[in-house]
């Protein structure tokens, strides 16, 4: 299913950086860190094509310019990302209301004090599957309501309040993931359509601060030079505002839902434009593995 598109609002900046790996990087024609881009011309393009369609879309009908620009800069952050996190606030603080949530500065500090309570180390969570109950992990569970109070939801609104729950789901605990937390979505107002570019916002803010690491990694530049982490924890957690936490977790997790491995896919579990009131459908005759398989899908 591809990403939800409309053209009611352009978004911020529909033009941007030609390409946003390159701009984050410095990366000039003829670097080093070109010639190795572009010995993977595809990937380069599609990088850059997600991030626009995702980001800066043509058509916002299903999930606002702002909701986007929230729930992707508060991903970076859970990352501990300084130079994706710095990107996405400012498209978020140079985007005007939208009527998708509350603009602004309260906005903006809502989400601060959002990721100073929720930041920490992952992924961790309780797997389903028996073979591989020894390996579940305990760790927290965003409420935003009990963790900073009805003010901050009520200014979120329900959308918005489900949407960073969820992309803190993804982003910690994917193999909690299930048709009760797709089912959250749909009864705070997402379609089905909005879920899936929810999740694929989630899972390609992921691949993003990979990308944007190994390339720094790849050309030896340090830290402070592009801004990717900062040097300590204590210094990561000033510049990206965000306490003491240690980085989130693996990019599998960012994009697994619902046990499929898939965010788009599980998305699709619910009907293709499921009207309010639809609820996500289940298949409890699926064949699951027990444990990890090196076995061949059915």
């Amino acid at each position: 299913m591809t990403t939800a598109t409309t053209s009611a609002d352009p978004g911020p900046d529909v033009t941007g950086p030609a390409d946003l790996i390159d701009a984050l990087l410095g990366i000039a024609p003829g670097d080093r860190l070109d010639a190795i881009r572009r010995a993977r011309p595809a990937q380069r393009e599609h990088t850059q094509r997600a991030y626009q369609a995702l980001v800066r879309p043509v058509d916002a009908t299903h999930v606002s310019v702002t909701e986007r620009l929230v729930v992707a800069w508060y991903v970076a952050e859970l990352h501990r990302h300084v130079g994706l996190a710095a990107h996405y606030r400012a498209l978020l603080e140079n985007h005007g209301a939208d009527g998708g949530a509350s603009s602004g500065a309260s906005l903006t500090g809502a989400v601060l004090e959002l990721v100073r309570v929720s930041a920490g180390s992952g992924p961790y969570g309780r797997y389903r599957e028996p073979g591989l109950a020894g390996e579940s992990t305990d760790g927290p569970r965003l409420r935003i309501g009990a963790a900073l109070g009805d003010g901050v939801a009520e200014l979120f609104g329900p959308r918005l309040t489900a949407a960073l729950e969820h992309a803190h789901l993804l982003t910690f605990r994917p193999r909690e993931s299930s048709a009760q937390a797709l089912q959250a979505l749909l009864e705070a107002g997402w379609s089905a359509t909005g879920v899936v570019t929810l999740s694929q916002l989630v899972a390609f803010g992921s691949y993003q601060v990979r990308v944007v690491d190994s390339m720094a990694v790849l050309a030896g530049y340090d830290e402070q030079r592009v801004g990717v982490r900062g040097g300590s924890a204590a210094a990561r957690g000033a510049a990206a505002g965000i306490g003491d936490g240690a980085a989130a977790g693996s990019a599998q997790g960012a994009s697994a839902e619902a046990g499929t491995g898939s965010a788009p896919a599980a998305a699709r579990s619910a009907s293709a434009e499921a009207p309010s009131g639809d609820q996500v459908v289940t298949y409890p005759d699926l064949d699951r593995p027990e444990a990890f398989t090196q076995e061949p899908l059915g």
